[in-house]
């Protein structure tokens, strides 16, 4: 059974999920943050670089970044639709696509491409051949849709009238640009706090705010139970565990731990043996470590690229191993992870998706 609380208002709030009475998601919104995944922006190109690197301009004077290919030509001063992709961190730009992408909750659609993808973990091969077939036929040839993995449970009558609205939304969108001189926002991305309610709660679970103005926002998702309490998280005891987030070392149950650090280009992750008796083999820690990392993936929202140092992991087998354990554990992530492989001085490469800032 999930349990998701939200405390503070939609604009401004922090919210953890518990799963089987274990933390296993946080995040938060502040009300600095104005650009999201998904936004779609007419953009104003500042610069272009001999390798195709475009700087853009967004309304609110950020500068942001785009890798065009090589085929396409670009010049300063074109005023073109841009989707947001990753958001800035630390010193790296916002960065984005000259597309027009809308994302729902069955499926991705997009202006460009003319083709069809499905999700890699919607595994049926009769269920992807039916979804590939309604989404062909519903769709502009030039136009691009990704069939999202919450479509497999999905009548197909809501994933087609969604594909629909979606492409909709698209041509809205590009005939407004047309007529539009100056940079500006074309489309807001569905708020996050949406996303999140829709795809972690279901039938039976549970979901609690502490303000009238939380309650009013999600109640057309799903209804929620309102609280009287101020700090709702600390009254759950939840607030401990929240602090921890931010601290360095996490320790296992064996006894060993898991160091976490932060750089501007990575997150490296360091495995050590710790308090671990000696009779508690290399295996079990590892193991007991792959778990927790893809855990503290989800609840520190790391993102980008992710470097672990296993122990005893130069050997290919048990690289491999760790490797293989390792897809299975973050198989629950929403985001998407992929998990490259072992390099030969055992250090296992890693990337997971950007949705929101960390």
């Amino acid at each position: 059974m999930n349990k998701l609380y939200i405390q503070g208002v939609p604009s401004d709030y922090e919210a953890v999920l518990v799963k089987d009475g274990e933390m296993c998601e946080y995040f938060t919104q502040s009300l600095d943050e104005e650009v999201s995944v998904g936004d779609v922006y007419l953009v104003r190109i500042e610069k272009v670089t001999k390798g195709n690197m475009v700087f853009v301009r967004l309304p609110g004077g950020e500068l942001a970044f785009v890798q065009a290919g090589k085929k396409e030509s670009y010049k300063g001063g074109m005023l073109l639709p841009m989707t947001v992709t990753k958001l800035s961190s630390g010193e790296k730009l916002t960065c984005g696509e000259f597309k027009i992408a809308v994302t729902g909750r069955y499926c991705v659609a997009e202006n460009k491409g003319g083709s069809v993808g499905i999700s890699k973990k919607i595994e049926d091969e009769e269920l992807r051949n039916r979804l590939f077939e309604l989404a062909n036929g519903c769709k502009p040839n030039e136009a691009s849709i990704v069939i999202r993995t919450s479509a497999s449970e999905a009548d197909e009558a809501e994933i087609k009238k969604e594909i629909e609205n979606n492409i909709s939304k698209i041509s809205e969108i590009e005939e407004r640009a047309r007529y539009e001189s100056e940079i500006r926002l074309m489309y807001k991305a569905e708020p996050y706090l949406h996303i999140a309610v829709r795809d972690l709660l279901k039938e039976g679970d549970e979901l609690a705010v502490n303000t009238k103005e939380m309650y009013n926002e999600l109640v057309p998702f799903f209804a929620p139970k309102l609280t009287a309490e101020e700090d709702m998280l600390s009254a759950l005891c939840l607030r401990g565990k929240t602090a921890k987030l931010f601290e360095r070392r996490v320790w296992l149950k064996s006894g060993a731990n898991i160091v976490i650090d932060k750089t501007e280009a990575m997150t490296v992750i360091d495995v050590n043996s710790g308090r671990a008796t000696a009779n508690t083999s290399s295996e079990r820690i590892n193991k007991e470590a792959a778990k927790e990392i893809a855990r503290q993936l989800r609840l520190r929202n790391i993102s980008g690229i992710i470097i672990v140092d296993f122990i005893g992991a130069r050997d290919p087998n048990i690289g491999g191993e760790l490797c293989a354990y390792l897809r299975k554990a973050v198989k629950g992530d929403r985001l998407k992870v992929n998990v490259v492989g072992a390099t030969e001085l055992g250090l296992v490469q890693m990337t997971r998706q950007r949705r929101y800032k960390e």
